[in-house]
């Protein structure tokens, strides 16, 4: 019998963050599986705002509070990205939507009154959550949305209403209280200031009254800002590729674990250990330990510190985390735990270029292709065309089995997975 197949290709998911006056492009790559049905974009816009303040909430974080001209650049942006099938921070005049080529060119033109804003962005995310999840996984976007400075944010979503892969989730964010400042008069006494802080260049503000406005909120977040944070459940197992990449001889590896010291309390720090137990207690020695000395990119600041676990992390597991520090010559040990993805169906864990399965009818089964390597993700996957197939994350798929379903085959590059069905 001569079956159809479907096809799926490796598309890219963009994942983007800019602090104002600079430029950090991040990418994600994803499978996208068929046309999906239109979101309701104004529910998906509150659910990502309610996602994000549920993360910095759950870790003692101040919520960050929507600000309508934020709200309003960040829409204007989202329309844009979806138009012009663009994924970038950048606009570019005379094109549809254009609103400015740059976030603070573009929350100026909403009149947001200060310029030190940054910008957070997702592309064929397809849901808040899914978008959501993404940007804290690129670790460049989760330091953005964990920065103990800010308080305000403008969400925008859109989608294409013909081609529903084209969708965009932009997060905007800026601080009131630098807003506040740019509301008075501009400073024209004696003593430092800075400018290009306020929509108007020429405003001045000084420095002392800057350094108070940017530091407000940091008094009242947590010293330390750990992610997954404590007690976390159903954190992602995995990695991947990101542009520019903190691991760029990586495509595939495990959730990356992040510390941040709070520099409102902390001046100078040493991290003295870093290190991630499995759910029986043993070490996970395959790691990688980014810092600000060996970041590739040199986006991390003296305060940030990474711990990448260089093979993908167990679905339905627990993990300990232990982090030893010296600060003002005392030495202290923090331990946490999270808990990965619980998967409620069956797990098939593939670890060869071909095997034979066997899944029961009527019930959906999770295939979980484990890397055999650091480069190894779902490309190409080819199935019959009638048959129920999600993508959980590049290397997992869930496959529901209807009473009607015969053996198949999923291929995927130089793989094959042999499926009977009982």
């Amino acid at each position: 019998m001569r079956l159809s197949f479907m096809v799926i290709s490796a598309l890219f998911i963009a994942l983007l963050w800019q602090m104002s006056g600079a430029n950090a492009p991040l990418v994600q790559k994803g499978i996208i599986l068929r046309e999906l049905p239109p979101m309701d974009v104004s529910s998906e816009k509150s659910e990502a705002h309610f996602r994000l303040n549920t993360i910095r909430k759950s870790m003692k974080m101040n919520p960050l509070i929507i600000n309508d001209k934020l709200a309003l650049a960040a829409q204007a942006h989202a329309n844009y990205l979806v138009e012009n099938q663009n994924h970038s921070h950048y606009q570019t005049s005379g094109k549809k939507y254009f609103t400015g080529v740059k976030p603070k060119d573009r929350t100026i033109y909403a009149n947001y009154e200060s310029t030190m804003v940054s910008e957070n962005l997702s592309t064929r995310s397809h849901s808040a959550k899914r978008s959501i999840e993404g940007l804290f996984s690129a670790i460049y976007h989760r330091f953005g949305f964990l920065n103990p400075s800010i308080d305000e944010i403008g969400v925008g979503v859109a989608q294409n209403k013909e081609e529903t892969q084209q969708s965009a989730f932009v997060y905007v964010m800026g601080n009131s209280n630098l807003v506040d400042l740019c509301q008075k008069k501009s400073f024209n006494g004696f003593g430092k200031y800075i400018y290009n802080v306020c929509k108007k260049d020429e405003h001045r503000v000084d420095t002392g009254s800057y350094a108070r406005a940017n530091n407000i909120h940091k008094q009242y977040n947590p010293k330390i800002i750990t992610y997954p944070f404590s007690n976390e459940k159903d954190v992602p197992t995995v990695f991947y590729e990101e542009s520019p990449d903190p691991l760029p001889d990586y495509a595939v590896s495990g959730f990356p674990i992040s510390v941040e010291f709070n520099d409102y309390f902390f001046d100078d720090v040493e991290l003295d250990s870093f290190t991630l137990y499995n759910s029986n207690g043993s070490e996970i020695t395959n790691v990688r330990l980014m810092d600000s000395q060996n970041d590739p990119n040199q986006r991390l600041s003296d305060k940030q510190f990474v711990l990448f676990p260089l093979e993908r992390l167990n679905y339905n597991s627990r993990y300990r985390v232990e982090v030893e520090y010296s600060a003002k010559g005392q030495s202290t040990k923090l331990s946490w735990h999270f808990d990965t993805t619980v998967l409620h169906e069956k797990l098939h864990t593939i670890t060869k270029n071909e095997e034979t399965l066997s899944l029961t009818s009527k019930t959906s089964h999770i295939l979980y292709f484990k890397p055999l390597h650091h480069k190894d993700i779902l490309t190409n996957v080819q199935f019959p065309a009638d048959l129920d197939v999600t993508f959980l994350d590049n290397n997992t798929l869930r496959v529901s089995i209807n009473k009607n379903t015969n053996d198949f085959d999923i291929l995927s590059n130089n793989k094959i997975v042999h499926v009977k069905v009982d």
